[in-house]
Order: structure tokens, then sequence, then C-alpha cells
């Protein structure tokens, strides 16, 4: 059995997006072998799909349009050994697939990875994935980093990347430790980064 995922370079957006609006353009698929066993014993997703009242069977090609194959590499490594090599560059991809094909141990060591590489720099980043991906043990960590180094954090280059929704979160909290003028102003630059693009 193989499986078949699209193959994503890293800040190619807009290749990206040419490959998502024209399909019948996409000409390169990249074939990953794997066993149908390990899969449906270490994912209920992978179950489901493979033995479940929907299966399809004598399949041999599955679809994974939107895997990375380094991240999807990373969760056949984990299940097949137990092992796992996570990185700043594959940890949020290699957390999504975890989540989305239910992989429990990888997630959580995907989110201890993030935990151990928090700081001011990262933590507005991280605490909009945290947000997205439902992981609140993390970003109550993201929060408290925030608090304490409020002013690091609003002058990190990830800050004018977060949503409207995180940054009201923050603004939310009376536990910042920064004068509220500078917070206006750290604001008015968020905005005005958004409107810009």
């Amino acid at each position: 059995m193989y499986i078949l995922t699209q193959l994503v370079e890293a800040g190619a957006s807009y290749m990206g997006s040419i490959t998502k609006e024209t399909p019948g353009f996409l000409d390169v698929i990249m074939r990953i072998p794997a066993h149908k066993f390990v899969l449906s014993v270490g994912s209920a997703v992978f179950d489901a799909m493979f033995n479940g009242a929907m299966a399809v069977q004598n399949q041999d090609d599955i679809e994974l349009p939107d895997v990375e194959p380094a991240a999807f590499l990373a969760l056949l490594k984990f299940l097949y050994s137990d092992d796992f090599q996570i990185g700043p560059e594959s940890v949020m991809t290699t957390l999504y697939t975890a989540k989305k094909y239910a992989v429990p141990a990888l997630e959580h060591a995907c989110v201890d990875f993030l935990k151990r590489n928090l700081n001011p720099d990262n933590a507005f980043m991280l605490l909009t994935q945290a947000r997205l991906f439902d992981e609140p043990t993390l970003a109550k960590l993201c929060f408290e980093m925030i608090d304490k180094h409020t002013t690091e954090s609003l002058n990190a280059e990830g800050f004018t990347d977060i949503d409207l929704d995180t940054l009201s979160a923050v603004m939310e909290r009376d536990t910042l430790r920064i004068r509220e003028v500078v917070l206006f102003q750290a604001v008015v630059r968020w905005s005005v980064e958004v409107l810009v693009v």
C-alpha cells in the first residue's frame, strides 16, 4: 500500500495556490510505502479508513492531499518505532498531521517540544497555534510568557502576524506588565500591518 501526499515546499505559497487552483497540472506525487496494519493499530482514523464500514477494499493508494510529506514521514516513523525527530521547521505540520489522524502520543510529543521552546519571541505565534489546535495547556503557558515578558513579546517579529481573536484575548488580560500607552502603540502597529496585507 502506498500513501500519496502532495509535494509542498516550505515558503512556496504561490506554487501551492497554483496546485490548488489547477489540480490537473499537478505532476509531482510522492509515494510513501506503509503497512495498513501499522497505520490501523496506531491511528483510529486509519483504522476506520481501512477496516470500518466505509472502507474501500483492495485500494493500494491512499491520497492525502493536505498533508506535507515531511510531516507524514514523521508520523510514520513514530508509528513504526515510537521514535520521532521534530524540529522547529516541522513541528506545526507534524502536530496538524498527528491531530488529523488521531495519534495522541505524537500530539503530546509535539506539544512538549513547543513548551520547551517557548520564549518571548515566539509566544504570540505559539499562542495563535495553541488556540487553533485546541491546546489549552500550551495556550496557558503562552499567556504566562506574554504576561511576564510583555514588551519583548510585543516587539517580536511574529506579533503582527497574529489574528484578531488572539489579540483580543491578550488585550482582555489585566496581568500584562506594560504601560497602557505602550500597549496601545503595539496594537496600532498590529492594525497598520494587518491593513497593509
